[in-house]
């Protein structure tokens, strides 16, 4: 199954090393693992990602934090954009 996302939210950083896109899941998240090779649309990004946030009991997350490999390629993306995951 495919993980289909729309770009929430983008920071870009001047002042430190942070950066991070936010996406909401459009669809039933089906398991995954990132790889070295993991893109968000066109976007390299990181083996890691975070959820900002949960509400208890609820099994299914829909906002999803991911790590750019190069925060020059957040530019890539933009907010609205329909993207889909590549683990």
């Amino acid at each position: 199954m495919r993980n289909i996302f729309e770009v929430e939210y983008k920071l870009k950083s001047r002042l430190c090393k942070s950066s991070y896109v936010m996406v909401r899941l459009l669809n039933e998240i089906s398991n995954f693992q990132l790889t070295d090779n993991a893109m968000l649309g066109e976007l390299p990004i990181q083996k890691k990602f975070s959820v900002p946030r949960a509400e208890v009991n609820r099994e299914n997350v829909k906002l999803i934090i991911f790590f750019p490999k190069n925060k020059q390629d957040l530019d890539k993306l933009e907010i609205g954009q329909v993207v889909e995951l590549i683990p």
